[in-house]
């Protein structure tokens, strides 16, 4: 069954920031930031309540994260 999510998980590898090379890989072969995945997966009109609670834990773990480094 794990095959199903392989590729978000290859998106997620993909465009995280790698402290080896300084950037995502993602942008070492294409130039740019990968696409948010939240915006791939609900465009406009498309479950706005839940492209919000996406958001709002999107901001959550990016606070985290960051409280994390400056610990």
């Amino acid at each position: 069954m794990w095959v199903k999510w392989l590729h978000i998980g290859e998106y997620c590898y993909n465009s995280m920031h790698q402290l080896s090379i300084g950037m995502s890989s993602f942008k070492a072969l294409y130039s740019y930031n990968a696409p948010n995945f939240i915006d791939l997966v609900f465009d406009e009109g498309k479950a706005p309540k839940g492209k919000d609670f996406l958001q709002e834990n999107q901001d959550i773990v990016k606070a985290l994260k960051e409280n994390l480094h400056m610990a």
